[in-house]
């Protein structure tokens, strides 16, 4: 009988134990998940904030060649304005103008 008590001592402690493995074994793969999850979150934000950050260079050079692209097309089109000025009489201009649409046609 003395046996059979120690023998039940003896599995109930084994129980004991194994049920502590398999908590702490547990918990340890609940905490690597955790670790990854958030690492995996880390990685996610960065690169979304990485993305942004390029977007708005890419926004940012757009609008200055943009920019520079109007700059250009006005002092072409003030360059054309004064070279268009004229100083015959208004019936000249009219023929000078007929003249210019007649060779855009053309071309």
């Amino acid at each position: 009988m003395v046996n059979e008590i120690e023998e039940l001592k003896a599995i109930k402690e084994a129980e004991e134990k194994s049920r502590n493995e398999i908590s702490e074994a547990d918990s340890k793969c609940r905490e690597s998940l955790l670790k990854t999850k958030k690492e995996a979150e880390e990685a996610i934000l960065s690169t979304r904030e990485k993305l942004r950050l390029e977007r708005e260079e890419q926004i940012a050079l757009m609008k200055k060649n943009m920019e520079k692209k109007r700059k250009e097309e006005i002092d072409s089109t003030l360059k054309e304005c004064e070279s268009m000025k004229y100083s015959g009489t208004e019936n000249d201009l009219y023929k000078e103008a007929i003249r210019k649409l007649e060779e855009l046609i053309r071309d």
